[in-house]
């Protein structure tokens, strides 16, 4: 359950033939099923270095005696024996061995630790570990949006989206106020500050900006001498600002044009490189051509056909 995030129903319920070679390497596949959807597959790959899959083997030999004397559930991995019967392990007595078992952990046994807080623990470490994103706990907890979000959407997640807006509004703060004068006075902060957040925040010209060029993970003691930006960059801002989004269309009219060149002579370098940034823009189109701010994106279509009439002007190209 710690390592796929499973229900109590569909670890309990495992099958004594629930572990197979997986697709991937170092892997083994374990299969369960939940019962309250109609038998659905829960599948998860998991390394067979990990103590589940050792746990799991390991039960599969110890318990293959039981698994004769036992009538009606032969076939599952996690039987008991209740008197003189074998049969599978009923919810009631697993509760209470884990109960038991976090009793004996000194470090655990003031807290009321019950096997309904394993898959919710795990589906939001998934998110707090992504930054509040949800995409990794939907895939270890397969299922929908609404009920991943009744999982991972906790204080601790709202914290952090709290934290990112917060950012984003001093970021777009300093750039509106940026080409105003005596800005640091009108928004009562000193102009060292007011210059601090200024060297935080940087235009790359291809219309997002880096809001601190020595923050990249690894590269701290030197400015940032990568071009993946897009490759989850705890750096990377994207405002909703005409000039911005002008230049970031001309970067996307660059890439579409020079794609088919690209995936013909350099396709490596094209699939690594350049394509995340073409889908990077086209994600950023999809968002803003629609609703309240397609105001916006159409006004920087026409400021990025302004830019590009101007004979001296030479859009960026990728290298």
């Amino acid at each position: 359950m710690i390592e796929s995030g499973a229900n109590i129903s569909v670890g309990r319920t495992l099958d004594r033939e629930c572990s197979e070679k997986s697709d991937l390497e170092g892997h083994r596949r374990i299969t369960g099923h939940k019962a309250r959807a109609d038998g659905k597959p829960i599948i998860v790959d998991i390394p067979e270095e990990s103590s589940a899959v050792r746990a799991i083997d390991w039960f599969t030999s110890v318990s293959a005696c039981l698994t004769v004397h036992a009538d009606n559930d032969r076939d599952r991995l996690f039987l008991q024996r209740i008197g003189d019967r074998v049969q599978l392990m009923t919810p009631h007595w697993y509760t209470h061995w884990f109960k038991r078992l976090v009793a004996l952990e000194p470090t655990l046994a003031h807290i009321r630790l019950v096997p309904s807080m394993i898959r919710p623990s795990v589906l939001l470490h998934a998110a707090l570990s992504n930054d509040g994103r949800l995409m990794v706990g939907m895939a270890i907890g397969q299922h929908g949006l609404g009920v991943t979000q009744g999982y991972q959407v906790k204080w601790p997640t709202k914290l952090l989206y709290d934290q990112n807006i917060a950012r984003f509004l001093n970021a777009f703060e300093t750039l509106i106020m940026s080409g105003i004068e005596d800005a640091a006075s009108k928004l009562g902060i000193t102009p060292e500050k007011f210059a601090e957040r200024l060297t935080n925040l940087r235009s790359t010209g291809l219309g997002t900006f880096c809001k601190n060029s020595r923050g990249r993970p690894g590269e701290q003691e030197a400015s940032c001498s990568k071009i993946d930006c897009w490759n989850d960059c705890p750096n990377l801002l994207i405002v909703a600002e005409v000039e911005a989004i002008a230049a970031m269309q001309i970067w996307q009219r660059s890439l579409r044009e020079i794609q088919g060149d690209w995936e013909r002579d350099r396709p490596e370098r094209w699939s690594e490189v350049w394509l995340p940034w073409l889908c990077l823009t086209d994600v950023v189109e999809t968002k803003l051509s629609r609703g309240p701010l397609a105001k916006i994106w159409r006004q920087a279509c026409r400021r990025a056909d302004e830019i590009l009439s101007d004979p001296n002007f030479v859009p960026p190209r990728p290298w």
